[in-house]
């Protein structure tokens, strides 16, 4: 132990760098959509499990993710309220919507990748590729936004890597031990979140060395011992299945196939085929992608196409029906990414002498465009959509879509509230809403229209977008907004 630490001390620094950065921006977005779900429903499970229920009607909550994350989620919270600790949000939350612990462990899975993903790389290239790729990891905008959210994206991204990271390592050495070990990460990978169904296909590729014919009973034990044991656990320990697994399952998978309408490329609609496609390309730094082409000539070598395959695999999702939240879902491709983006790079770097200065240059660049859109790394789009405001004026793509700058709102309007004042709220989704002042006379508006007469107006982007209303100007004036890279996202009005 004492020689890892010896040998990795800058990167330990590093990461610890990256956590303690991360922990100062824990509670600044607020309650964002899915936590709520994730958390409330993971302690229902610990509540469950803890009373030796496992009936039907217990289970069925929330069927359309397995357990484990949810579970992950809500243990520390579950746990320290049983101890009687408490780590509170100085914000205007009730006590049972303080998520700071699942952020917590939200930040340390996080944490957890950029290990995973730099001992990948060091592994299979080379130092300067290993710093390369967690520099850009922990600079990359919405890898950054889910590293303190509570919700699914971080647990799950760590597992795929580590389950990546454990293929890697164990690539000349198929022992029984060692394949039982992939399968138990398989397994725990679907339990965090079922769209981890993409990664399936890592195992089976790896063991592909050649194409003799002697390899082929050795392939069939290695895959029949990973996937075996993988479903066996998988069933086990999400008691929804239980009763008839493939039904339950192919029910849950019912849900990842329903068509929602939003607004993509100034039109509201049903995402089309390439909607993914289109997030990335809006979502990525600009840079982020010369590395990546440059390194794309490397794609006859078995360990690039390899990470290649795992970056692409959950574009796969593009053929089904549900397609929302943007890149949310090509989360646990980040890492790859990342590494792919490190190979093109430290070639480059190669090949230039005075290659620090440009190093210099792109962490610099990266940099200034995480303070510029912090604490709202959700929101982040590149220059390819985002000059002169295009992503809000023409709505280009979804922005404030997890009720984010609600809780900075709110707070503002808390401080200048009088008694008796009236405050009409209309904010997608309602329930991020945090507790408002009690001078305040609230009137919580659902409509299409703005129905309410009162002397402040708040509202989301999301809200406004979905329903189609306009604030009219000679009524209102704003006087308060949370923007970023001047995309508003939510807006404080007062009446003339």
């Amino acid at each position: 132990m004492k020689k890892f630490i010896k040998d990795n001390k800058f990167l330990i620094i590093f990461i610890l760098f990256f956590f303690f950065i991360r922990l100062f921006e824990l509670n600044a977005v607020g309650e964002t959509w899915d936590e709520i779900a994730k958390v409330r429903n993971g302690q229902l499970h610990l509540k469950a499990i803890s009373h030796l229920d496992f009936s039907y009607k217990t289970w069925e909550i929330h069927k359309e993710h397995p357990p484990l994350g949810k579970i992950l989620l809500a243990l520390p919270t579950y746990l320290t309220t049983k101890l009687g600790i408490t780590l509170l949000d100085d914000s205007v939350y009730q006590v049972s919507k303080q998520y700071n612990f699942a952020r917590l462990l939200s930040l340390i899975f996080a944490s957890g990748t950029l290990f995973l993903t730099y001992f990948i790389s060091k592994k299979w290239f080379s130092k300067t590729t290993a710093w390369i790729a967690v520099v850009g990891l922990s600079l990359f905008p919405h890898f950054v936004a889910h590293s303190f959210i509570a919700t699914l994206e971080s647990p799950q991204t760590f597992f795929v890597t580590l389950l990546f990271f454990l293929l890697v390592y164990f690539d000349k050495h198929l022992k029984t031990s060692n394949l039982v070990l992939i399968a138990v990460v398989v397994a725990t990978t679907l339990l965090v979140k079922l769209s981890s169904i993409f990664f399936l296909p890592l195992p089976f590729l790896f063991s592909i060395k050649s194409f003799k014919r002697s390899d082929i009973p050795l392939l069939l034990k290695a895959n029949l011992i990973i996937y075996i044991v993988a479903v066996v656990i998988f069933i086990l320990l999400w008691p929804w299945l239980w009763a008839n697994p493939l039904a339950r399952l192919f029910e849950t998978l019912a849900h990842f196939n329903v068509s929602r309408t939003e607004y993509f490329m100034g039109q509201l609609i049903s995402p089309p085929f390439y909607y993914y496609l289109y997030y990335f390309a809006i979502s990525v730094p600009i840079l982020y992608f010369v590395g990546f082409v440059i390194g794309i000539k490397n794609i006859f070598s078995r360990k690039y196409l390899l990470i290649l395959i795992w970056f692409l695999l959950p574009f796969l999702a593009s053929f089904s029906g549900f397609k929302q939240n943007g890149v949310r879902y090509l989360h646990s491709s980040f890492p790859a990414f990342s590494i792919l983006v490190a190979v093109g790079f430290n070639q480059l770097f190669l090949n230039i002498k005075r290659k620090y200065f440009l190093m210099a240059g792109i962490l610099i660049s990266v940099v200034i465009t995480n303070v510029s859109v912090s604490p709202y790394y959700l929101d982040y789009y590149n220059i390819f959509v985002s000059v002169r405001n295009n992503v809000y004026n023409n709505r280009l793509a979804q922005i404030g879509w997890w009720g984010e700058g609600t809780k900075q709102a709110i707070i503002y309007l808390n401080k200048i509230s009088e008694k008796n004042d009236t405050l009409c709220i209309k904010i997608t989704p309602a329930h991020v809403i945090p507790l408002v002042s009690s001078n305040f006379i609230v009137y919580y508006d659902d409509s299409d229209i703005i129905t309410c007469n009162s002397k402040y107006l708040v509202i989301n982007t999301l809200d406004k977008w979905r329903k189609g209303y306009e604030i009219d100007n000679e009524i209102y004036k704003l006087i308060y907004q949370q923007q970023t890279s001047g995309s508003p996202i939510v807006q404080v009005f007062k009446h003339k």
